[in-house]
């Protein structure tokens, strides 16, 4: 994982309980003190707001 991956959140819930459905492409930007990737997400309802998500929750989609 690095900066500039394109990733989705996965955190193992069914799409109807889980902010997957909301976090399908985002875009690694940063990492965090625990080096946990910052992404910022593409979804209307978290653009333009970066958000440190815990690395076991991030997917790859597609490597830089």
């Amino acid at each position: 994982m690095k900066v500039g991956d394109l990733v989705r959140f996965s955190d193992g819930y069914t799409l109807e309980n889980s902010l997957a459905r909301y976090r399908t492409k985002g875009v690694i930007i940063s990492f965090d003190e625990d080096d946990d990737p910052i992404v910022f997400w593409f979804d209307p309802s978290f653009f333009g707001q970066p958000e440190a998500n815990f690395r076991r929750h991030i997917e790859m989609l597609s490597e830089c």
